[in-house]
């Protein structure tokens, strides 16, 4: 069983190989061989790339301290040095001095610039369980039944999900689900320590949101912007993330970091910090600006309307003392409006398993005043009874008025330009009271 300073010995040898190269496949067999040479050091290595990717802050900076000779038998690996900094806490004087005199000369010229996060060798979070790249999905926000809290609030941008970090000096893209985009968005002067989390728009789709976000923050009359507008800039959006052999211009709109020992509002500070540095002229970086912090639900319910008024989706409510989480959670939450439209049901469509012999969905249609064609399968909101009663007299539903409720409007590709279908449709109610669609 190797010792701290034995181990020590072996990855001083490990990093001046991954230093002496700029092959990354050169550096993947170095590791490989090393870990098959010394599988007893692998806990080591995994804790060394998390320490460097930021996973474990110490929370204050080290220093060695020359003088100091310290007492290297009381750990068994390097792994305990870097949880002895990491435990460690608050940065005091004294701390700093007790660590740096228990980590002692040998371990702390080797821990420094790990714990400093000021090691590089050129590969580091490739490696890393891809579990560390997976987002933070939103709750839905209620304003009567959320309990009320101070809130960090930002635009809900309608976009392509992207997480972006930097290895070897090389920047990857990946999408919500973890597969790499094919995108080449100009990084240049972000800090490269940092795993960002953002939305990829276009870069008419970015100018929009930069003009909501001064418009509400000036406090001037609104541009109004329909969802129509909004849904064929949105397909436009999907085309260039999906064209493969353009080079588009998309712009990065950035609105975390995925650190989760970080506060949100600490996480925001460091965002603006580096937003100041942005030429937003023509921006291939956007950091989202934040439009209000508190807890007023009537400031956030005329956000909402403001930003959905002027074409925006909705708003994103970060709790500020709560640290970035890899799973759906009341962090984050979301907040839009509940969308309506009147439309005509135009035929039924029989259902399948539980539903056969019954109405599985609703067919339903609306040309708007300036002959937009809007189209959707409504199957969620109906009751059982509904469903067997419409099936056995289709006139009892058929050429009926229906409020249908729904997500968004979106273009389905390879629709004409005036066709619109509807995301999420459900059944609100049958307008007995109406004989005509409306889309609003």
């Amino acid at each position: 069983m190797m010792n701290v300073i034995e181990r020590i010995t072996k990855f001083n040898d490990l990093f001046d190989k991954l230093q002496s190269t700029n092959s990354r496949l050169d550096k993947e067999y170095y590791i490989q061989m090393f870990l098959e040479k010394y599988p007893e050091l692998y806990d080591d290595w995994v804790y060394i790339l998390e320490t460097l990717s930021g996973k474990h802050p110490i929370g204050w900076t080290f220093i060695t301290n020359f003088d100091s000779r310290g007492v290297p038998e009381m750990f068994g690996s390097i792994r305990e040095c870097i949880k002895y900094c990491e435990c460690k806490s608050p940065k005091t004087l004294d701390n700093t001095m007790e660590a740096q005199r228990v980590l002692g000369r040998a371990i702390g010229y080797f821990i420094e610039p790990i714990v400093n996060r000021t090691l590089r060798l050129g590969i580091g979070r490739s490696l890393l369980d891809t579990s560390d790249l997976s987002p933070m999905l939103a709750k839905k926000f209620d304003p009567i039944k959320s309990p009320v809290f101070q809130y960090i609030v930002t635009e809900k941008l309608n976009g392509n999900r992207c997480i972006a970090y930097c290895d070897q000096d090389r920047w990857h893209f990946v999408s919500r689900s973890g597969k790499q985009l094919k995108v080449d968005i100009d990084m240049t002067g972000m800090p490269k320590e940092y795993v960002y989390d953002g939305e990829l728009l276009s870069y008419d789709q970015t100018q929009q949101s930069i003009r909501r976000t001064i418009e509400i923050q000036m406090r001037s009359n609104l541009t109004h912007m329909s969802e129509f507008e909004s849904a064929k800039e949105f397909m436009k959006t999907m085309g260039m993330v999906n064209d493969k052999s353009v080079n588009h211009p998309l712009v990065y709109n950035i609105f975390d970091i995925i650190d989760i020992y970080t506060p949100a509002d600490e996480r925001k500070k460091r965002l603006a910090e580096i937003g100041k540095y942005i030429n937003y002229a023509y921006p291939q970086v956007r950091i989202l600006p934040i439009l209000y912090q508190g807890k007023n639900t009537d400031i956030i319910n005329k956000l909402l309307d403001e930003i959905t008024f002027s074409g925006g989706e909705g708003l994103m409510l970060n709790q500020p003392f709560l640290s970035y989480q890899h799973k759906r959670t009341d962090a984050l939450l979301k907040y839009k409006k509940v969308k309506t439209m009147d439309m005509y049901v135009l035929d039924t469509y029989e259902g399948i398993g539980k539903y056969e012999n019954a109405v599985g969905s609703l067919y339903c249609y609306l040309m708007t005043d300036d002959g937009r064609e809007v189209s959707c399968n409504v199957g969620s909101g109906l009751s059982d009874a509904e469903r067997v009663l419409w099936w056995l007299n289709k006139s009892n539903i058929v050429g009926k008025v229906v409020e249908v409720g729904y997500q968004s409007i979106s273009q389905n590709k390879g629709s004409r330009d005036n066709e619109y279908s509807l995301q999420f449709p459900r059944l609100i109610r049958v307008r007995n009271d109406k004989t005509k669609p409306s889309e609003y």
